[in-house]
């Protein structure tokens, strides 16, 4: 009964506190003397003890609303009357209660005592089952709140499908629902009344779901006609007294929100902040020293980071450990190569006042060999500590890239060195920065007098001024070319092609004069010469003409191929017939290159070969064969140097015959010998070698064997009972048994890597080398397998009903104190024991 009393009080003064000012005019007249309420005694929250009087939170409310309206109020027990006919009759009369009256609503009339939102805070990913619980009333939902007794308020009453558990504090609730143990918190709140530090905090962490205050509106009813009753009993309910009257009683009924007492809250609450403040800050040196890692680990340079004393290294990444081998221990890393890990350390205590080195040099032991590496550190805070961060860079390779442009330059200077042109180089002031020996040499100095002194040192007074003007021209941008006389300081005159081009650099400025000079006094001379020269020069042309038509003549009418090229492989003349040996589907192949027609290997070859005629001065004569129009053709070929000895005119005459015909009489000669040689030393039926090559084989085999002292294995096969099978089925069918025979033994000696022959009539031997006995007599077994898996009938035989073969194996370590022959006498008594042990086996010595 108290906690119902400390609920109705608490919401009592809540609402006081936060309704709007009411104002209108009363008449001071009609101001009653006493007011009736009627209590229901069923109610938990009021009603009457045993003697009877009335108790309970709604008698505490109407009594302070008595002292503040200086009305005074009588309880009477509601039994269940007709409360509209009670009411009725006595007029100064009304119902207060929690349950809505039935069946009553058309003749009393209502005025609110209280108005309460209902909040509740949820955890994101309930959002949708709330609001169905909230909307269909029928998905049961567990909720949790401060306010005791709240399960009797109008809204959670009229929802059978939410359960209330009161909670002895908000962190309490907090706790239930992380553990989902409720579903939600749920809060009162009084219509515009200021938000609790609670209300303010949770919506941060929760989401929230907000229920209208109409829905949970606790009341009191009095007759439709009595309306002055109603707004006497407003005009209490809104006096300012009532608030302060009730302000204390709210205190004390009130659950605390945090469990405990307010001044340990507050207290509770700046612990939990300056926790919450703690925990922030060290996420954020997490979050940064991540970051810090991730920045350092995709770094494209070598980096680490060590501690104060370099023995200790705290992170090291992708592109370090490519150089160094590193070791983790716990919580640190360690250079595998403790000498590495030693002068780094030496290399620390160094700069130990200091916050900044740079490029330092230290010998380190890399992955796969020793690296020169310059480091450079800075002192840097890492994961709470002071650190150091070191970048290390391999100036193995820079010290190779250094040699690399030094071989490069001396390349350069050696093609400078090859250029007859006089080349210089001059620099926008005018001073020779380089220059090569054809320059040195016109200039009667040397490049390391010439290197940094004036251009205009070489020229007279005014070629030195029109110099420097042609140089100006050039820095703005403009290449200079002419040809001119000039005086050298010798005051002799020369002539000069002269080229000047300006050298830009990565910013686009010019940096530098090119100087090409070509001395031209020499040629102009011969010019000078050669016009004289010019009659005699006509006629030897008109001489070269008619030599020239006559040459055209004879390639014309040329029935093979004919043909001239020059030392360079260009066709100076060519007859009809020179394509097709060309392979060429032109007419006239005249002024084009052989290797521009000819196919890559083919030209390459040709090539390689005119050299060597034209270096030796011999003619050669040679076959070639050529497929040209889907038809085969074989050549004569003959190449002829010929030298002009009036001049330098040199090339190779070529002359060719088509000998297809005779070619193909010889090669069809040389395969009729072949197959008679194969027929010699191959057994006609089976195929496989005869007698004659097996003696000259096992001879080679054994002297081979002797030499390296390897093992050599013979094996004598014999048919079971053979001579049976060929008066029972007839030679014809023994003959073709002997060849399925022979192929077995070659695809098995194929596969193993022996050498078979027929030693004759159903005999047939195995030469297996460098195999131990083992190895040999595994060989044996397929081969005798092989053969009875063929399943060749044999209804004679005494071994099988098939054809099988006795195998007898002899292995010998070759040696000067045996042959060949003894070999053979063993595997020959293996065989006999064989077949007088029951055939269709293999027996060794």
């Amino acid at each position: 009964m108290r906690q119902f009393k400390k609920l109705f009080l608490s919401i009592s003064l809540i609402f006081s506190v936060c309704i709007s000012t009411y104002a209108t005019s009363l008449n001071i007249s009609d101001k009653p003397i006493k007011l009736t309420v009627y209590l229901d005694e069923a109610l938990p929250f009021s009603g009457f003890n045993a003697k009877p009087l009335a108790q309970g939170m709604l008698v505490d409310y109407w009594q302070e609303w008595s002292k503040v309206t200086a009305i005074n109020v009588e309880f009477k027990p509601y039994h269940g009357q007709n409360l509209t006919r009670l009411l009725t009759h006595d007029n100064m009369a009304i119902y207060s209660g929690l349950n809505t009256p039935v069946n009553t609503q058309n003749s009393l009339k209502s005025q609110a005592i209280m108005r309460l939102s209902s909040e509740f805070y949820y955890l994101s990913e309930n959002h949708l089952f709330i609001q169905n619980a909230l909307n269909d009333q029928r998905t049961p939902v567990v909720v949790g709140g401060l306010l005791p007794e709240a399960k009797l308020l109008p809204f959670i009453s009229h929802h059978s499908n939410i359960t209330y558990q009161e909670s002895t504090g908000i962190l309490a609730l907090l706790t239930s629902l992380y553990r989902g143990e409720i579903d939600s918190i749920l809060l009162f709140k009084v219509v515009d009344t200021p938000a609790t530090l609670i209300e303010k905090l949770l919506p941060y962490l929760l989401s929230l779901s907000e229920v209208s205050a109409d829905r949970n509106a606790l009341y009191a009813y009095s007759v439709a006609d009595n309306e002055s009753l109603l707004t006497w009993i407003k005009w209490g309910i809104e006096k300012e007294q009532l608030v302060a009257k009730l302000a204390p009683l709210l205190e004390s009924v009130t659950v605390s929100q945090w469990g405990v007492s307010k001044v340990t809250g507050r207290y509770l609450l700046i612990v939990l902040l300056f926790l919450l403040l703690i925990i922030l800050l060290k996420q954020s040196k997490k979050q940064k020293a991540q970051h810090l890692n991730y920045l350092l680990g995709e770094s494209l340079y070598p980096l680490i980071i060590c501690g104060l004393n370099g023995k200790e290294l705290y992170f090291t990444n992708t592109q370090a450990k490519s150089l160094f081998s590193f070791k983790k221990n716990k919580q640190v890393y360690l250079f595998e190569e403790s000498k590495n890990q030693l002068k780094l350390s030496q290399f620390i205590k160094k700069m130990t006042h200091q916050s900044i080195v740079k490029d330092t040099c230290l010998n380190l032991h890399g992955v796969s060999r020793f690296y020169d590496i310059e480091v450079s550190a800075k002192r840097i805070h890492y994961q709470g500590e002071s650190a150091w961060l070191c970048y290390f860079n391999d100036i193995t390779e820079q010290v190779k890239l250094q040699n690399d442009l030094h071989k490069e330059r001396e390349k350069f200077n050696k093609v400078l060195a090859s250029i007859s042109e006089q080349v210089s180089f001059i620099s926008p002031q005018g001073d020779i920065v380089g220059c090569n020996d054809s320059w040195v040499k016109a200039n009667n100095t040397t490049v390391l007098d010439a290197t940094g002194t004036k251009e205009a040192t070489y020229f007279n007074e005014s070629q030195a001024k029109i110099s420097a003007q042609q140089n100006i021209d050039v820095l703005a941008g403009e290449a200079f070319y002419a040809q001119e006389w000039i005086a050298q300081k010798n005051k002799a005159k020369k002539l000069i092609n002269q080229s000047k081009l300006p050298l830009y650099d990565q910013q686009g400025k010019v940096f530098s004069i090119l100087s090409v000079v070509t001395d031209m006094t020499a040629t102009h001379l011969l010019s000078e010469q050669l016009k004289g020269e010019s009659t005699q020069r006509q006629q030897a042309e008109k001489s070269l003409s008619q030599q020239t038509v006559l040459l055209e003549s004879i390639f014309a009418n040329a029935k093979g191929p004919v043909g001239v090229l020059d030392e360079k492989g260009l066709i100076l003349a060519a007859s009809r017939a020179f394509s097709a040996f060309m392979g060429s589907d032109l007419e006239d192949l005249s002024g084009l290159l052989q290797q521009n027609i000819l196919p890559y290997e083919r030209a390459d070859w040709h090539d390689r070969q005119n050299k060597e005629i034209m270096k030796s001065g011999e003619s050669i004569t040679f076959e070639e064969f050529v497929f040209f129009n889907n038809e085969e053709i074989w050549y004569e070929v003959n190449k002829t140097p010929f030298n002009d000895p009036t001049g330098d005119f040199r090339g190779i005459a070529i002359s060719a015959k088509n000998i297809t015909d005779s070619k193909n009489q010889q090669l069809k000669l040389e395969q009729a010998e072949s197959k008679l040689q194969r027929q010699s030393l191959h057994d006609p039926l089976t195929g496989v070698a005869n007698r004659r090559v097996f003696d000259e084989i096992i001879e080679e085999y054994w002297n081979k064997a002797v030499e390296k002292k390897a093992p050599l294995t013979l094996l004598i096969g014999d048919l079971d009972c053979f001579k049976s099978y060929n008066e029972a089925y007839g030679k014809s069918e023994g003959n073709e048994v002997l060849q399925v025979i022979g192929h077995i033994l070659q695809r098995k000696c194929v596969e193993h890597d022996c050498f078979v022959a027929r030693y004759g009539g159903d005999e047939f031997v195995v030469l297996i080398k460098d195999k131990n006995v083992t190895h040999a007599l595994r060989i044996a077994e397929d081969i005798r397998s092989a053969i009875e898996s063929e399943g060749i009938e044999h209804s004679k035989s005494l071994a099988s009903l098939f054809v099988t073969m006795s195998i007898g194996m002899a292995t010998q370590i070759a040696s000067d104190r045996s042959n060949s022959k003894l070999l053979i006498k063993e595997a020959d008594k293996a065989l006999f024991k064989a077949k007088s042990t029951g055939r269709n086996q293999v027996q060794v010595t």
